[in-house]
């Protein structure tokens, strides 16, 4: 009896766990990481931002955590004769390399002194030699909550040349962008970007940069966008593409817009 409950129940079982889990690990063994190794980038841009003057410094780190998962820390400073600002930015994704990423982003920039958080979803399409990519989520500013958004479609000239055009905003605000980043020379760490567009209501922009990455040696452009590090969200930000001109203007010309704080009475004065 004993034998038969085993073979009728027991048996069968196992056969369709089996079944379910073999599938999962030739799927994991067949599909890249979604980060290949340990790896991050250094940039170092300029140029004009909201009519003014802007220059920035940026990092990133990306770190695996699972075969399918990885994490990416992003950090930034950049100056404008406006404002100083300078934040850090966290993505939890899952991505496979020939098809898709899809995760988490978190963003905080001090500017002038006033917190801006940004807090949504991202996501990338590949499609042999195109990228679409999209944000989507709330931002916060003092005690003003909006949504913002970004969509941008991506195409490899060749394995290191990349070309990329779209549109983001917040608000009332809206920015159209074009940019590229190339990559000169095999085998080698740099590469050079540059990013130029119009915003709505505090003109046009446009930086150029130059890119050192770490960890995904031996890689093309191409691959190392795909398989190592995403964007960094916060130079993103602040080189215009994502409004950073336009939030850096709110903020200081609220601040110069407000009433200056009334005299002390006359008997209320010590001599």
């Amino acid at each position: 009896m004993k034998n038969r409950t085993y073979r009728k129940f027991i048996l069968p079982s196992v056969f369709v766990l089996g079944s379910l889990a073999f599938p999962a690990q030739v799927f994991a063994q067949e599909t890249k990481p979604a980060v290949a190794d340990v790896n991050g980038k250094m940039d170092l841009q300029g140029g004009s931002v909201g009519r003014e003057g802007s220059g920035a410094v940026g990092g990133t780190v990306s770190i695996p955590v699972a075969h399918s998962f990885a994490v990416q820390i992003d950090t930034a400073l950049s100056h404008s004769p406006s404002a100083n600002s300078g934040g850090v930015a966290g993505h939890f994704f899952t991505r496979d390399p020939d098809a898709y990423m899809a995760g988490l982003a978190s963003m905080w920039i001090r500017i002038d002194g006033q917190d801006l958080w940004r807090n949504g979803v991202e996501t990338e399409f590949y499609l042999d030699d195109y990228t679409l990519s999209s944000s989507l989520g709330l931002q916060n500013v003092g005690a003003r909550d909006t949504g913002y958004g970004n969509i941008e479609l991506g195409y490899y000239l060749n394995d290191d040349l990349f070309l990329k055009g779209g549109v983001s905003g917040y608000s009332d605000y809206r920015a159209l962008y074009v940019g590229s980043e190339w990559r000169p020379m095999d085998d080698s760490p740099l590469s050079l970007f540059a990013d130029v567009g119009a915003g709505t209501e505090n003109g046009g922009f446009g930086t150029i940069g130059l890119r050192f990455s770490f960890g995904a040696e031996n890689s093309n452009l191409k691959k190392q966008h795909r398989e190592y590090d995403p964007p960094n969200i916060v130079t993103g930000f602040t080189s215009g593409s994502g409004g950073g001109g336009q939030a850096v203007n709110e903020i200081v010309n609220k601040r110069e817009e407000e009433p200056a704080p009334a005299p002390a009475p006359l008997d209320a004065v010590e001599f």
